[in-house]
C-alpha cells in the first residue's frame, strides 16, 4: 500500500479567536450590575455623539466619571458597556480606574483582561489573569480565560495552564479538548489525537464539538493511524451526516486499507450534487487519483482526479509529479514529459539529480511505446541518454543511470556501443546478485551480441561464455543461459 497522502494541510477546521461572550455572561469572571438610570444615559449620549462631536462627548465623559470614580461596580458596567459597543479606549479608561482604586480587586482584574483583549494587547491581558492567580492561585476561571489568551500566541503557556485546570478539575473534559486544539495548532497531532480521544470519552451525549471532531479526524489522518480513523470518521458521520469532512475521511481510511468496495461506496461524496464545489479540497482529489488508478486501474479517471487536485491547489508542485505518472501511464508521453519539466522548474534550486533521473525514464518510457511515432521515439532516446550521461557523470559509481542508457538504446540492431554500456553495468554491479533482473538482462544482451556477431568464431564465441556462467550463477535453471551453454558447447570443442 502506497504511503499515507499527506498534506500536511489538509482538511483542518479553522480556529477563530473571538472575544469572550457578550454582556452578564459568567465565563468572564465579572458580572456587570445594572447602570443607575443617569449614568446609563450619560454613557448612551456619550456612545450617540463620540465621532459628530467629541468635545462634547469628552464633557459628558468627564460628568459621568464623576459620578462612578469611586464605584467599581459601576464603573466595570460602564467599561462593559463601552467594550459591547467597540469604545476601547473608554472601556479602558474605566478598567485603568478600578485598578487605580483597587489593585486586588477580582472583578475589575478580570474586566481588564477582557478589555485587554479585546483590544488586542494579549500581554496586557495575561498579566491580569496572572495578577488574579497570584491572589487566587487555584482560581480556574483566571486558568482558563488565561489559557485562551495565549493559546494561539504562546501555546505553551496555554499547554501549563490547562494541565494546572486539569490536576484540579480532572474530570472537566473542555480542558481536554482546549489543550487538543492547542497542540492541532502546534501541529503535534499525536498529542493533539490523545486528547481529542480523552475529551470524546467522557463528553455528555448531545454535548460533542462538530469542530473538535473534525480535528480529531484530521489528527488522526495527519498522525496515519487509519484504524482509529476509519472507527471515528463513521462514528462522527452518524452525529453529522451534513459535514463533509468525515465522510472524506472514511474514504481515505478506505483506500489507505486498499478496500476497494468500501473506496467504491465511499467515493460518492465527490459527486454530491447537495455539495458546492468549494467543500472539496486538493486532497479529495489526490486520493480519488490515486483510487482510480491503484484500485480501479483507470489513468484516465486518475489524469482527470489530478487535474482538479492541481486547481484547487497550484501550489502544491508535487501533484503535477503525479500528474505527470498518471499522465505516462494513460501512455500521454509528451504530455507527461512537458508536466515533469514544469515540475522541475517549479522546484527551482530545490531539484536534484534524482529529478534529472526520473525525466530521463519518462523518455525511456515513451521510446518503448508502440503508440510513438519513429520520430517521437528517436528523440525520446536522444533526450533520455543525454539525461542519464548527466546523472551518470554525477554518480559514477552507480549502475542505473548506465543500466537505463543501455537499455533506451536497445534496438533490433547489435551494437558494441550498447554492449559496453551492459558491460560497464555488470562492473558496477561486481559481486551483487540481488539486482536479478539486471544482472540477467545485462549477461544476456553479451551472450547474444557474441553469438550472433561470432561467424561461428570459436574466438568470439568463447567470449560469450563468462556471461553464460554468470547468468546459471544467478539462476541455475535459467532456460537462456540452459540454452545458450548447450550451444556453446557443441560448438566449441
Amino acid at each position: 500500500m502506497k504511503a499515507v497522502l499527506t498534506n500536511a494541510l489538509v482538511m483542518s477546521a479553522v480556529f477563530f479567536m473571538s472575544v469572550l461572550a457578550s454582556n452578564g455572561q459568567s465565563n468572564k469572571g465579572y458580572t456587570p450590575v445594572p447602570m443607575s438610570p443617569d449614568v446609563q444615559a450619560l454613557a448612551q449620549q456619550i456612545i450617540d455623539v463620540q465621532f459628530s462631536d467629541p468635545e462634547k462627548g469628552n464633557k459628558l465623559y468627564q460628568t459621568m466619571m464623576k459620578k462612578i470614580k469611586k464605584n467599581n461596580d459601576q464603573l466595570i458596567s460602564v467599561g462593559d458597556f463601552f467594550l459591547n459597543n467597540k469604545v476601547y479606549s473608554l472601556a479602558n479608561f474605566c478598567a485603568r480606574q478600578v485598578y487605580q482604586n483597587d489593585a486586588t480587586y477580582i472583578p475589575g482584574l478580570f474586566f481588564a483582561g477582557e478589555v485587554a483583549y479585546a483590544r488586542r494587547d494579549y500581554g496586557t491581558a495575561g498579566q491580569k489573569y496572572e495578577e488574579i492567580l497570584n491572589i487566587q492561585p487555584e482560581n480556574t476561571q483566571a486558568m482558563q480565560l488565561n489559557a485562551f489568551v495565549y493559546k494561539n500566541v504562546n501555546p505553551h503557556v496555554a499547554i501549563d495552564m490547562y494541565n494546572k485546570i486539569r490536576e484540579i478539575q480532572p474530570d472537566n473534559y473542555e480542558v481536554d479538548k482546549e489543550l487538543a486544539d492547542v497542540y492541532y495548532n502546534m501541529n503535534e497531532f499525536e498529542d493533539a489525537a490523545k486528547y481529542y480521544a480523552e475529551y470524546f470519552k467522557n463528553v455528555p451525549k448531545g454535548k460533542e464539538s462538530e469542530g473538535a471532531a473534525e480535528n480529531y479526524v484530521s489528527s488522526l489522518h495527519l498522525n496515519h493511524d487509519i484504524e482509529a480513523l476509519s472507527v471515528n470518521a463513521k462514528k462522527f458521520n452518524e452525529l453529522w451526516p451534513k459535514s463533509p469532512v468525515f465522510k472524506r475521511m472514511i474514504f481515505f481510511s478506505d483506500v489507505e486499507n486498499y478496500d476497494v468496495e468500501a473506496a467504491e461506496a465511499s467515493s460518492a461524496y465527490l459527486h454530491d450534487a447537495s455539495y458546492v464545489d468549494t467543500v472539496y479540497t486538493y486532497l479529495d482529489y489526490e486520493y480519488a487519483a490515486q483510487y482510480a488508478s491503484d484500485m480501479k486501474g483507470d489513468m484516465g479517471l486518475a489524469v482527470q482526479y489530478m487535474e482538479k487536485a492541481i486547481e484547487k491547489d497550484p501550489t502544491k508542485i508535487e501533484g503535477l509529479s503525479k500528474l505527470a505518472n498518471y499522465k505516462r501511464n494513460n501512455g500521454q508521453y509528451g504530455e507527461a514529459i512537458d508536466i515533469f519539466k514544469d515540475y522541475i522548474a517549479k522546484k527551482d534550486k530545490e531539484a536534484a539529480m534524482a529529478d534529472t533521473f526520473k525525466l530521463a525514464l519518462f523518455y525511456l518510457y515513451g521510446s518503448q511505446a508502440s503508440s510513438v511515432s519513429a520520430e517521437n521515439k528517436a528523440y525520446y532516446v536522444k533526450e533520455g541518454d543525454r539525461l542519464f550521461q548527466l546523472v551518470e557523470a554525477s554518480q559514477p559509481t552507480n549502475y542505473q543511470p548506465t543500466y537505463y542508457r543501455a537499455v533506451i538504446n536497445t534496438t533490433d540492431e547489435f551494437s558494441e556501443e550498447v554492449r559496453a554500456l551492459y558491460d560497464q553495468v555488470l562492473v558496477k554491479l561486481g559481486d551483487d546478485y540481488e539486482n536479478e533482473s539486471v544482472r540477467l538482462r545485462s549477461d544476456w544482451y553479451n551472450v547474444v551480441y557474441y553469438i550472433n556477431t561470432s561467424n561461428d568464431n570459436p574466438a568470439i564465441l568463447g567470449k560469450a561464455r563468462k556471461y553464460v556462467d554468470d547468468m546459471l550463477k544467478v539462476d541455475s535453471e535459467n532456460e537462456n543461459a540452459l540454452n545458450a551453454d548447450k550451444y556453446l558447447k557443441a560448438i566449441i570443442k
